[in-house]
């Protein structure tokens, strides 16, 4: 198909790393296909979109923020305990971000009408980027189009067949169960009421209409044309009231499109002399940067293991392990190393609990060590232990004894590895990126 009738695709997503990086992906992709992508984003992402071939396009005010901010704008947050109230707390800020967003929708709307009319327009964005919202709702004087929501995390919304978050969360399968999933919807409904206060007085100053039914913010998701997960079914809780607009999509299969020029110095000699030693590859991701917490822990617990090589990741180019630190000979560090090359040497997997690294760690048959607690990761961690493919340590800041243990466990019973290798299986069952082209297309053509 020709360049000019290809429809135009506006991506948008929640300015936090681990959120960007598979929308960054997706308009990769789109890019290669000849697909024309803008890309709404906070300025200090200009290069990282640009290098997807994606033309940049600026969010303003209170939406020009990353995670970088937090304690800066908003430190109260790291004073919530982990839990709904916290997650509540974290939801202000997106709520408020709204407004410039959803202008920054209508700048780029324009700028497309402009250059052709006729052409069609589909909105592509992350499922925490709210700004079309007020656009599907109704509010006045806005250019439209049909949006796809991506899910970059796990899955939460109103079912009766799940206990969303706590410690009992999971599948509800008894009644006693879904009277638990009840109690907890109402709980966080009621937590959130700050966040919902905030994006209700985005959508009165933009003009939505007062009678229009507005859903909580757990089930905003609902509105879109698609809702498409990033995920296979057996990481996610089995529902039979899913929302009509939900599809698994499946595994992305990388989380950065980047071209990796920067090796360390010793990764080539490592990766070629392997053997038949295990490599435990060890990340706590980018927002999480207390590297004491799990990194450090998970050295001194590996040390000294013959048929052991530790990869550290640091996930930020050019850090470095905090001072006084010693690596032992069996252990090495990279700030920055891709998981496409990472995990094609890996037997086991240990991280704090992002979501896109455990999805990549499914696709490679990976099992996986968890220890997170911060936000969505306790939610990604029950989802991991229920699936079978891996351990939770039930803390993010494990002592060495205990990463020890968990190493030993996984790799001695090989139900683990078992259950990776099936679940790679299932993972290679979908298409994700092709799935979600053809779901632009299908909308484009449906405008």
């Amino acid at each position: 198909m020709a360049r000019d009738q290809l429809p135009f695709v506006l991506i948008g997503s929640h300015p936090v790393y681990g959120h960007v990086q598979p929308m960054r992906l997706i308009a990769s992709y789109l890019v290669t296909l000849g697909y024309e992508v803008t890309f709404l984003a906070p300025n200090a992402y200009h290069d990282a979109i640009e290098k997807t071939g994606a033309t940049f396009h600026a969010l303003t005010g209170c939406a020009d923020y990353t995670e970088k901010d937090f304690d800066r704008n908003w430190p109260e947050m790291h004073f919530w305990p982990p839990g709904p109230e916290q997650m509540a707390y974290r939801s202000i800020a997106p709520a408020r971000a709204v407004f410039r967003q959803s202008r920054g929708i209508q700048e780029v709307l324009q700028a497309f009408k402009a250059r052709d009319p006729k052409r069609a327009v589909v909105i592509v964005h992350e499922g925490h980027f709210k700004g079309a919202i007020p656009m599907i709702l109704g509010a006045p004087n806005m250019l439209r189009a049909p949006v796809i929501t991506i899910g970059v995390v796990p899955y939460i919304d109103s079912s009766k067949d799940v206990i969303p978050y706590g410690p009992e969360q999971g599948p509800a399968t008894t009644p006693e169960a879904r009277e638990k999933s009840k109690a907890m919807l109402e709980y966080i409904k009621n937590a959130t009421w700050r966040g919902r206060r905030e994006f209700l007085w985005v959508l009165e100053d933009l003009g939505v209409p007062k009678d229009v039914d507005v859903p909580e913010l757990l089930d905003l998701d609902r509105l879109p044309a698609r809702f498409l997960q990033t995920c296979i079914p057996s990481l996610e809780w089995p529902r039979s009231d899913p929302a009509p607009n939900f599809r698994f999509v499946g595994s992305l299969p990388s989380m950065v499109p980047d071209a990796w020029t920067d090796r360390p110095h010793w990764w080539d000699e490592v990766v070629s002399n392997l053997g038949q030693k295990d490599v435990i590859a060890v990340s706590q991701g980018t927002l999480n940067i207390d590297y004491n917490e799990l990194i450090v822990p998970a050295i001194e617990g590996l040390r000294d293991r013959p048929s052991t090589v530790v990869i550290v990741v640091l996930g930020i180019k050019g850090a470095t392990l905090p001072a006084g630190t010693t690596v032992p000979e069996n252990c090495y560090v990279g700030d920055y190393i891709p998981y496409t090359e990472l995990f094609n040497y890996a037997s086991v997997f240990l991280t704090n609990g992002g979501y896109g690294g455990v999805n990549f760690a499914v696709t490679h048959g990976i099992p996986i060590i968890i220890g997170g607690t911060d936000g969505d990761k306790p939610m990604t961690s029950a989802r991991v232990v229920w699936s079978g493919v891996g351990f939770d340590l039930k803390t993010a800041t494990p002592t060495p004894e205990q990463v020890r243990h968990a190493v030993d466990v996984v790799q001695s019973n090989p139900k683990y590895k078992k259950r990776a290798l099936e679940m790679q299986e299932e993972a290679r069952t979908f298409d994700p990126l092709s799935t979600i082209v053809a779901e632009i297309n299908t909308l484009a053509k449906e405008k």
